[in-house]
């Protein structure tokens, strides 16, 4: 039961909710552009869903069998989601460590702003805070694919 709730009943985000509402248009962006455009729609998809945040908050502190079978679902929904966008892209960067780190932190700041206003002196609490995340994460993702 709870493995059909990861899958079907909105814990995760979709493919289609990471790619922005279109599969296709999003494999056609550069690569800077599809890690961007991820980025926005992962931190837009998590912060509209307190159910998953509570639960991922949960996993912090405890497992259980409940918890190890979300942690399956969401990693096969995440691995799924990489091969289809970034897994054919060769770079000399190991895109997918970054696009994990960049989730982490992702999700980390949006289980602390429901508890935190201020993370560092942003203000993690308001559209315009997470306006400078985003302007962070692309210029991570620039300078990390900037050619040599």
């Amino acid at each position: 039961m709870i493995a059909a709730f990861g899958k079907d009943g909105d814990f995760w985000p979709s493919a289609l909710e990471l790619a922005g509402g279109d599969l296709h248009k999003f494999s056609k962006l550069p690569l800077d552009e599809r890690l961007s455009s991820f980025a926005a729609n992962f931190i837009s998809a998590l912060q509209k869903r307190p159910m998953t945040q509570a639960i991922m908050a949960w996993e912090i502190i405890e497992t259980n069998e409940l918890t190890e079978e979300l942690e399956r679902v969401r990693e096969q929904s995440i691995m799924e989601f990489f091969k289809l966008f970034f897994m054919k892209d060769e770079t000399n960067t190991d895109l997918q460590a970054i696009i994990m780190l960049v989730g982490a932190a992702i999700s980390y700041l949006v289980l602390r702003s429901k508890n935190i206003d201020l993370y560092g002196g942003i203000d993690i609490g308001s559209k315009q805070g997470w306006g400078r995340l985003q302007d962070g994460i692309d210029a991570i993702i620039k300078s990390v694919l900037k050619p040599e």
